[in-house]
């Protein structure tokens, strides 16, 4: 999707991204940006709620000039229109425009189509993006209006357990989330059940930082409390399977042992081999932000256990790995591994070692 984004904004052509709530549409533009340089920080990104608005908010208000006998427009600050103090070049998102009322999409026409609204003029160097529901998402949502979308490029953003992973070790998501979502792909987003049984509370990766959050500020309270509340970010169903792959983890073996070198054993069950190769995995990550020959080494005697275990644990250990940013498989031995069983790695787009 990001790839996506950053080609429409090579194009310089207004974009709309389509799907269900919860699933990142906003993160997307807000990494595709960042990687153009266009952050709030620099004046050069703009994230507003077009479903919050009135025609009024986006057209200005009109102010007489009784010696000239006329009416002229004064323009929204919050707009990059030429001689503002916004930077040259940036990113206009214009968020929830599905569920802006059709006035205000009718407002939005000439900003989307001639760049402007009335005299006031957007900086060339801008480009556009909006993003919503779909009128099936079951949320307060309006048909875009034909002459508008005739003028937009539309793509369908759908969760991607591989684009979820990347952001989710770069960003710091609960290492136990990423190690269940992982094994159970299906539960990231559990929307398109949620919508038939009308359940208010389903997975989300939006709903999923909720339950990282949860976890993190979980230090004194009871265990019965952070379980409703989780139930309460992504529903009974999937917070009663989150539990249970949570308890398994009393079953790893001595992780610190592997990582000397040691010859461990392991339970013959595929979850908890699973979520032993995910905390390898982790702890490889978390030394590689502090020293790289100590996670080098690491991962090698982490290589070698979990190759003797099953091949796929060890291929499954290295895609998350290689998934942190900086972060490359350097060694002879580990290399041999990685070119052996490439064709069972999931790289990080460009960023293989």
């Amino acid at each position: 999707m990001i790839n996506l984004i950053t080609a429409a904004f090579n194009a310089d052509l207004p974009l709309f991204i389509w799907g269900q709530p919860g699933i990142g549409k906003s993160d997307f533009v807000r990494q595709a940006a960042a990687k153009a340089g266009w952050t709030e920080e620099r004046k050069a990104f703009i994230d507003v709620r077009l479903s919050q608005m009135e025609p009024v908010d986006l057209r200005g208000l009109p102010v007489p000039d009784m010696n000239a006998r006329k009416t002229d427009w004064l323009p929204p600050v919050w707009l990059p229109f030429e001689g503002s103090d916004w930077a040259d070049a940036g990113v206009l998102f214009l968020d929830e425009a599905s569920s802006a009322s059709p006035s205000v999409q009718a407002a939005a026409y000439q900003l989307v189509l001639d760049r402007q609204l009335g005299e006031a003029k957007l900086k060339k160097g801008w480009r556009l993006v909006l993003a919503g529901n779909r009128v099936t998402d079951g949320g307060v949502a309006f048909r875009l209006a034909m002459p508008l979308a005739n003028r937009m490029l539309h793509v369908e953003a759908r969760p991607s357990l591989d684009d979820w992973t990347d952001w989710a070790i770069d960003s710091g998501i609960h290492q136990d989330i990423i190690g269940f979502v992982t094994l159970r792909p299906s539960l990231l987003s559990t929307f398109s059940d949620a919508l038939k049984s009308k359940k208010t509370a389903f997975a989300t990766p939006r709903s999923w930082v909720m339950v990282s959050t949860i976890l993190r500020a979980s230090a004194t309270t009871k265990p019965e409390t952070i379980e409703k509340l989780i139930a309460g970010a992504v529903g009974q169903g999937v917070a009663l399977e989150f539990a249970a792959y949570r308890k398994l983890k009393e079953k790893l073996p001595d992780i610190d042992a592997v990582l000397q070198g040691k010859n461990v054993k392991c339970a013959n069950k595929s979850d908890v081999r699973h979520i032993a190769t995910l905390a390898l995995a982790f702890r490889v990550i978390e030394a590689g932000e502090k020293d790289l020959s100590l996670a080098q080494s690491w991962s090698q005697y982490s290589i070698k256990w979990l190759d003797a275990l099953d091949v796929k644990y060890a291929a499954l250990f290295i895609s998350v790995v290689l998934r942190k940013k900086n972060l490359c498989l350097q060694g002879a031995e580990n290399t041999a591994w990685v070119m052996q069983h490439k064709d069972l790695i999931r790289f990080r787009e460009a960023e293989t070692c």
